[in-house]
C-alpha cells in the first residue's frame, strides 16, 4: 500500500511540476465521472441492462423499470477500480399504488486527490406494458486536497524540484446536475425492450486555484457531461436470461459499443452470469464478465441477495462485491 501511495504522488508532482505557467483543464480528466459499471449483477452480465432493468440498479441504468417491482429493494455494492480507486453504491427503490416508484442511488468514490460524489432521485410509471422513467442528479468532485509532505519525496527527487511541484499542486471543486430520461416494453411475457437518454442536460461548473502566483488554472468554467443513448433488449425464461445493448456514439470522441449478458438460474438459488462489452474500433479495449449470485429465501420478511462479478479489462482485472435485500 505504502509502495502504491508513493507512486501515485511520484506521478501527481511529475504532473504538477510540468505545469509551470500553464493552465490545467479538470475537463482532460477521462475518469470524470465516468461510468465504471454499477451494480454486481449488470456488470457481470456485459452491462447490458437497459433493456432488462428488472431489479434495484434500474434506479441508476434505466429507471423506466422501477415501476414493475412488486416489492422495495435495497443494494449495496463496492469495488476498487483497477485495485486502487474505491467506489461506492447504494441503491435503493420502493414502489407504490398506481403503477409507480420511487428510487434514490448514492455513489462515492476516489479519495482526497480527486473525490466524486453523486446523488440520483428517481420516479418511473407504467401504464399496461409501457413505462417511463425520469432522473435528477446532482455532482460534486473536489481534488487536490491531498496533503503532500517534502518528506514523501525524499531521496527520488532532488529538493528543488519538489519545492516547485508543492508550490503548483492545483486544489478545487466542482458541482453540477442532470437529467436522465427512460423508457421500457414489455412486448411478451418474455421479450422486453428499453432506451434511455443519460445526461440529456448536465452542466457542471469547475473551480481551481494554485498556490503559486506565478502560474496559472483555468480558474472558474462551466462544461456539460457528454450524454449517451442506450438502446437494448432482453429475453427471459423461468430459469434463463438473455440481454443485449447497443451504446451508440454520439460525438468524435466516443465509439461505438456493443454489450451482450446472460444468466442462468439454478434452483432458485444459485445464478451464473456472463457478459461482454465489445468496443467497435481498432483497441485492445474490450472487456469481458462473468459472475455469481446466491439467493437466501427470505426469513423475517427479507430475502438476501449476495453479488460477484469479475471483469477482464486490457488496462487491470476488476472484481465488485455487493448485497441486495429484498421485502
Amino acid at each position: 500500500m505504502k509502495t502504491t501511495s508513493t507512486f501515485i504522488l511520484s506521478i501527481t508532482l511529475i504532473v504538477l511540476s510540468g505545469m509551470s505557467a500553464h493552465g490545467q483543464d479538470m475537463s482532460s480528466i477521462p475518469g470524470a465521472f465516468v461510468d465504471v459499471g454499477y451494480g454486481d449483477r449488470p456488470v457481470a452480465m456485459g452491462n447490458a441492462y437497459v433493456g432488462l432493468a428488472d431489479d434495484v440498479n434500474a434506479v441508476y441504468l434505466n429507471p423506466a423499470g422501477l415501476s414493475f417491482l412488486k416489492a422495495p429493494q435495497i443494494q449495496f455494492t463496492h469495488t476498487k477500480l483497477m485495485g486502487l480507486v474505491d467506489y461506492n453504491f447504494v441503491t435503493a427503490a420502493v414502489p407504490f399504488k398506481g403503477n409507480q416508484a420511487v428510487g434514490v442511488t448514492f455513489i462515492n468514490s476516489g479519495d482526497d486527490l480527486m473525490r466524486e460524489i453523486s446523488g440520483h432521485l428517481a420516479y418511473s410509471i407504467h401504464v399496461g406494458q409501457v413505462s417511463a422513467g425520469i432522473a435528477g442528479k446532482f455532482r460534486y468532485s473536489s481534488f487536490g486536497n491531498n496533503t503532500l509532505l517534502e518528506s514523501d519525496y525524499s531521496g527520488i527527487f532532488d529538493p528543488d524540484e519538489i519545492t516547485t511541484g508543492l508550490s503548483n499542486q492545483v486544489t478545487g471543486d466542482g458541482s453540477g446536475y442532470g437529467l436522465d430520461l427512460s423508457a421500457l416494453y414489455k412486448a411478451t411475457e418474455n421479450l422486453t425492450f428499453g432506451v434511455m437518454v443519460r445526461d440529456v442536460i448536465a452542466p457542471f461548473s469547475w473551480s481551481s486555484e494554485v498556490a503559486n502566483t506565478e502560474a496559472q488554472t483555468k480558474g472558474d468554467y462551466t462544461e456539460d457531461v457528454p450524454f449517451e443513448l442506450l438502446v437494448g433488449s432482453s429475453y427471459q425464461t423461468e430459469k434463463s436470461t438473455f440481454s443485449v445493448e447497443l451504446r451508440p456514439s454520439t460525438d468524435n470522441e466516443q465509439d461505438d459499443a456493443i454489450r451482450f449478458g446472460f444468466e442462468r438460474v439454478f434452483f432458485n438459488v444459485l445464478a451464473a452470469r456472463l457478459g461482454t462489452e465489445q468496443w467497435l474500433n481498432n483497441m485492445d479495449d474490450d472487456k469481458y464478465m462473468a459472475g455469481v449470485g446466491l439467493n437466501i429465501p427470505k426469513m423475517a420478511g427479507v430475502s438476501i441477495r449476495f453479488n460477484y462479478s469479475y471483469v477482464v479489462d486490457s488496462l487491470a482485472n476488476t472484481q465488485r462485491v455487493g448485497v441486495q435485500l429484498h421485502f
